[in-house]
């Protein structure tokens, strides 16, 4: 693995060039299971869900939920599942809404399932690559880190069930002062580089967002929590 691929590689690096119809917890296992519950039907029902074919993932050749890179007027817009949009539909997302509203187009390097480390490692990438005006970054759960499992990244979370991770994950999960020192460690450092490229670097907490849990999955944030995130970003701006 050289520096070139240590850079692009992120949780849907695999899917690249493709289009997915379920995605991340936004599963038709949990779709489906969802659908027995009355109660949980009615609200899938009431918020348009139910059509399976509603969503769709379109990744570029680089795994992201976006269109191909150019060399457009454009931001960066950096996150982990919120970012991305997981079960809502691309133009409802976040970078989408707050496209509309700056009138640039902003590039999605959202990837679910990520942590803050891999938000300045796809920066420190792409950014001298896409020549962004501004970055945004919807900073991801504190308790989350990265580390490379061979040639893949791997962002240790609470959930996690892979033996040979728990044992660092307990030690270095039980003390939150780690995940603070992590957070601002990798927020001082993505500034940097923004003020190297002398561009403005703004974020906000994945916790802004109101807590509807109205995305497909019914555990990700709806249509409308993404749009009022978007406006508070654009405020930013």
């Amino acid at each position: 693995m050289n520096d070139s691929d240590i850079g692009v590689r992120h949780n849907n690096y695999t899917y690249k060039g493709t289009t997915q119809y379920w995605n991340g917890t936004d599963s038709k296992e949990l779709f489906d299971q969802n659908c027995l519950n009355r109660e949980k039907k009615e609200l899938l029902q009431s918020l348009n869900w139910l059509d399976p074919d509603v969503i769709s993932y379109k990744f570029n050749s680089f795994g992201f939920r976006d269109k191909e890179f150019d060399n457009r007027l454009c931001g960066l817009a950096l996150g982990c599942s919120h970012t991305e949009g997981t079960g809502i539909p691309n133009c409802s997302t976040w970078p989408r809404v707050l496209s509309k509203l700056t009138g640039v187009h902003l590039w999605n390097l959202g990837a679910s399932g990520s942590s803050i480390d891999t938000a300045f490692r796809l920066l420190d990438h792409w950014l001298p690559k896409l020549k962004p005006k501004f970055v945004v970054l919807c900073v991801p759960s504190m308790n989350r880190v990265e580390i490379f499992d061979s040639a893949n990244p791997v962002s240790i979370m609470p959930n996690m069930s892979r033996r040979y991770l728990q044992d660092f994950y307990k030690v270095w999960a039980a003390n939150e002062y780690n995940g603070q020192v992590l957070k601002r460690k990798n927020l001082l450092a993505m500034q940097q580089l923004c003020d190297q490229a002398d561009i403005p670097f703004r974020y906000l907490d994945h916790t802004t967002f109101r807590p509807d849990g109205h995305a497909r999955d019914l555990m990700h944030y709806g249509v409308t929590a993404h749009y009022e995130f978007a406006q508070q970003m654009y405020n930013l701006l």
